[in-house]
């Protein structure tokens, strides 16, 4: 449990990547395959931030806690 995994996805580059929760409470981080290293590096940093602080469950809608988190990524 608890645990979080890197899987990588062929898709636009408009979608770096996202995070999902499964049953068991593990976490899968899903990165663009296209992106670089450092790119990569810092979607990684984004998505489990949002583990971090429960986005998963929270109300708000994605785009609002894309704004929130968008102070983070600085």
């Amino acid at each position: 449990m608890d645990d979080i995994f890197r899987r990588e996805f062929q898709g636009p580059l408009s979608c770096r990547g996202f995070v999902k929760e499964d049953a068991d409470g593990d976490y899968t981080v899903f990165q663009n395959e296209a992106l670089s290293d450092e790119a990569k590096r810092r979607n990684w940093e984004h998505e489990t931030e949002h583990i971090r602080r429960g986005d998963l469950s929270s109300d708000l809608a994605a785009h609002a806690l894309e704004k929130i988190l968008a102070k983070f990524d600085k």
